[in-house]
Protein backbone atom coordinates (compact mmCIF):
# COMPACT_ATOMS: atom_id res chain seq x y z
CA UNK A 1 0.00 0.00 0.00
CA UNK A 2 1.12 3.54 -1.09
CA UNK A 3 0.96 6.05 1.48
CA UNK A 4 -1.14 9.12 0.87
CA UNK A 5 1.48 11.03 2.66
CA UNK A 6 3.03 14.19 0.42
CA UNK A 7 6.81 14.94 0.76
CA UNK A 8 7.85 18.41 2.30
CA UNK A 9 9.30 19.66 -0.65
CA UNK A 10 5.38 18.72 -2.32
CA UNK A 11 3.78 20.07 0.37
CA UNK A 12 5.76 23.54 -0.01
CA UNK A 13 5.06 23.89 -3.61
CA UNK A 14 1.70 23.57 -3.46
CA UNK A 15 1.28 25.63 -0.81
CA UNK A 16 3.23 28.37 -2.84
CA UNK A 17 0.82 27.60 -5.94
CA UNK A 18 -2.52 27.72 -3.65
CA UNK A 19 -1.28 31.07 -1.98
CA UNK A 20 -0.32 32.75 -5.57
CA UNK A 21 -3.91 31.34 -7.00
CA UNK A 22 -5.63 32.83 -3.92
CA UNK A 23 -3.48 36.18 -4.02
CA UNK A 24 -4.76 36.58 -7.94
CA UNK A 25 -8.42 35.58 -7.29
CA UNK A 26 -8.08 38.00 -4.98
CA UNK A 27 -6.81 40.68 -7.12
CA UNK A 28 -9.03 39.95 -9.71
CA UNK A 29 -11.88 40.24 -7.19
CA UNK A 30 -10.29 44.12 -5.86
CA UNK A 31 -10.21 45.09 -9.54
CA UNK A 32 -14.11 44.03 -10.21
CA UNK A 33 -14.57 45.76 -7.20
CA UNK A 34 -12.83 48.99 -7.82
CA UNK A 35 -14.51 49.37 -11.61
CA UNK A 36 -17.98 48.70 -10.04
CA UNK A 37 -17.17 51.65 -7.30
CA UNK A 38 -15.67 53.92 -10.15
CA UNK A 39 -19.38 53.12 -12.11
CA UNK A 40 -21.18 54.06 -8.52
CA UNK A 41 -19.68 57.32 -8.74
CA UNK A 42 -20.20 57.83 -12.12
CA UNK A 43 -23.94 57.16 -11.55
CA UNK A 44 -24.33 59.14 -8.32
CA UNK A 45 -22.08 62.32 -10.21
CA UNK A 46 -24.56 62.38 -12.76
CA UNK A 47 -27.73 62.08 -10.23
CA UNK A 48 -26.26 65.62 -8.07
CA UNK A 49 -25.42 67.51 -11.18
CA UNK A 50 -29.14 66.40 -12.62
CA UNK A 51 -30.58 67.45 -9.17
CA UNK A 52 -28.20 70.59 -9.45
CA UNK A 53 -29.64 71.34 -12.78
CA UNK A 54 -33.23 71.13 -11.21
CA UNK A 55 -32.88 73.38 -8.25
CA UNK A 56 -31.08 75.58 -10.65
CA UNK A 57 -33.84 75.98 -12.65
CA UNK A 58 -36.07 76.42 -10.11
CA UNK A 59 -34.15 78.94 -8.52
CA UNK A 60 -34.48 80.52 -11.76
CA UNK A 61 -38.10 80.12 -12.31
CA UNK A 62 -38.60 81.87 -8.37
CA UNK A 63 -36.38 84.74 -9.54
CA UNK A 64 -38.67 85.21 -12.65
CA UNK A 65 -41.58 84.64 -10.60
CA UNK A 66 -40.19 87.16 -7.95
CA UNK A 67 -39.34 90.03 -10.08
CA UNK A 68 -42.88 89.46 -11.95
CA UNK A 69 -44.36 89.80 -8.77
CA UNK A 70 -42.04 92.99 -7.77
CA UNK A 71 -42.95 94.14 -11.54
CA UNK A 72 -46.72 94.33 -10.88
CA UNK A 73 -46.04 95.97 -7.64
CA UNK A 74 -44.55 99.00 -9.16
CA UNK A 75 -40.61 98.00 -7.95
CA UNK A 76 -37.74 97.12 -10.00
CA UNK A 77 -35.41 94.41 -9.24
CA UNK A 78 -31.54 94.45 -9.63
CA UNK A 79 -30.08 92.55 -12.59
CA UNK A 80 -33.68 91.24 -14.05
CA UNK A 81 -35.49 92.29 -16.80
CA UNK A 82 -38.70 91.06 -18.88
CA UNK A 83 -38.31 90.51 -22.35
CA UNK A 84 -41.23 93.24 -22.62
CA UNK A 85 -38.73 95.67 -21.19
CA UNK A 86 -35.63 94.58 -23.90
CA UNK A 87 -38.10 94.94 -26.49
CA UNK A 88 -40.15 98.21 -25.90
CA UNK A 89 -37.67 101.09 -26.08
CA UNK A 90 -37.24 103.62 -23.28
CA UNK A 91 -40.08 106.62 -23.42
CA UNK A 92 -38.62 110.02 -23.43
CA UNK A 93 -39.18 111.76 -20.15
CA UNK A 94 -41.00 115.20 -20.48
CA UNK A 95 -39.48 117.74 -19.57
CA UNK A 96 -39.58 119.63 -16.20
CA UNK A 97 -41.74 123.20 -15.94
CA UNK A 98 -39.65 125.67 -14.54
CA UNK A 99 -42.81 126.65 -12.03
CA UNK A 100 -42.95 124.29 -9.70
CA UNK A 101 -46.44 122.26 -9.32
CA UNK A 102 -48.61 123.74 -6.71
CA UNK A 103 -50.07 121.79 -4.42
CA UNK A 104 -52.66 124.09 -2.23
CA UNK A 105 -55.68 126.25 -3.95
CA UNK A 106 -53.89 129.50 -2.60
CA UNK A 107 -50.77 128.86 -4.21
CA UNK A 108 -52.26 127.73 -7.64
CA UNK A 109 -53.33 131.49 -8.10
CA UNK A 110 -49.80 132.67 -7.81
CA UNK A 111 -46.69 132.06 -9.45
CA UNK A 112 -43.90 133.75 -7.18
CA UNK A 113 -42.95 131.54 -4.50
CA UNK A 114 -44.56 132.22 -1.11
CA UNK A 115 -44.67 130.07 2.23
CA UNK A 116 -47.48 127.55 0.94
CA UNK A 117 -44.58 126.41 -1.40
CA UNK A 118 -43.06 122.86 -0.15
CA UNK A 119 -39.43 122.69 0.08
CA UNK A 120 -39.06 120.55 -3.26
CA UNK A 121 -41.04 123.09 -4.91
CA UNK A 122 -38.75 125.73 -4.15
CA UNK A 123 -35.69 123.79 -4.74
CA UNK A 124 -36.79 123.34 -8.32
CA UNK A 125 -37.81 127.06 -8.27
CA UNK A 126 -33.49 127.41 -7.23
CA UNK A 127 -32.46 125.35 -9.75
CA UNK A 128 -34.56 126.60 -12.68
CA UNK A 129 -33.19 130.61 -11.63
CA UNK A 130 -29.32 128.96 -11.22
CA UNK A 131 -29.05 129.48 -7.05
CA UNK A 132 -26.27 127.36 -5.68
CA UNK A 133 -26.36 125.49 -2.30
CA UNK A 134 -29.97 125.19 -2.03
CA UNK A 135 -29.92 122.31 -0.75
CA UNK A 136 -28.77 122.79 2.50
CA UNK A 137 -31.14 126.07 3.53
CA UNK A 138 -34.41 125.51 5.19
CA UNK A 139 -37.34 126.81 3.72
CA UNK A 140 -37.67 130.22 5.09
CA UNK A 141 -34.34 130.87 4.14
CA UNK A 142 -35.03 128.96 0.56
CA UNK A 143 -37.71 131.24 0.17
CA UNK A 144 -36.32 134.44 0.91
CA UNK A 145 -32.97 133.56 -1.35
CA UNK A 146 -35.40 132.42 -4.34
CA UNK A 147 -37.78 135.72 -4.44
CA UNK A 148 -34.40 138.10 -3.57
CA UNK A 149 -32.85 136.42 -6.79
CA UNK A 150 -36.42 136.98 -8.73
Amino acid sequence: MASTKKSPTQSKKSTRKDAEKLIRKTEKKLEKLAVEAEAVARKAAKKLKAKAVKTKAKAKKAARGEATAKKAAGTKVAGTSSTADRKKPKAATPAKSTIPPTTSKTAASTTSPNASWTVTQLRTQARSIGLTGYSRLSKDALLSAVTAKK
